[in-house]
């Protein structure tokens, strides 16, 4: 009985170093640092990580102080957007200075490779939101044993 193997080409997906720099969320950062404005909340912009492992994405946000419940976790295609609200602590007496930042963020991230959209995960400790996004079956590193 013979078997015949055939090989499947997995869909190439080009990455681009550039859209990783989100320009617009940068941007609009400066633009808020540099010219205030006092007509409602400015956009801040937490810090961040990326990790790749064979299995998937692991992206961490850093809100301190952020509750669950005022965060809004986005995934399409291979792009996660993570939108939220850091909100002035409720207070008994008057706030003499405060360097504290609040108001909303919003941060974007596009993954080098597919991901399974279905199965991402999001979990927060700490102050961190921790989303796991696993890779697609096809954009998975295959280990190969020689028979």
């Amino acid at each position: 009985m013979s078997r015949e193997l055939t090989a499947t080409r997995p869909e190439l997906t080009r990455w681009n170093p550039w859209s990783d720099l989100d320009w617009n969320t940068r941007l609009n950062h400066l633009m808020h640092s540099l010219w205030p404005t006092t007509d409602g909340p400015s956009e801040t912009l937490p810090g961040a990580s990326l990790e790749e492992t064979d299995e998937a994405f692991v992206f961490e946000l850093d809100l301190p102080g952020v509750s669950k419940e005022d965060i809004t976790i986005e995934v399409s295609s291979n792009r996660v957007s993570v939108k939220g609200d850091r909100k002035e602590p409720q207070r008994d007496g008057v706030v003499r200075r405060s360097t504290r930042v609040t108001g909303t963020f919003a941060y974007e991230v596009t993954m080098p490779a597919p991901i399974e959209g279905t199965d991402v995960t999001a979990a927060m400790t700490d102050g961190v939101l921790k989303i796991t996004a696993p890779k697609a079956i096809a954009a998975r590193p295959m280990h190969v044993s020689i028979g």
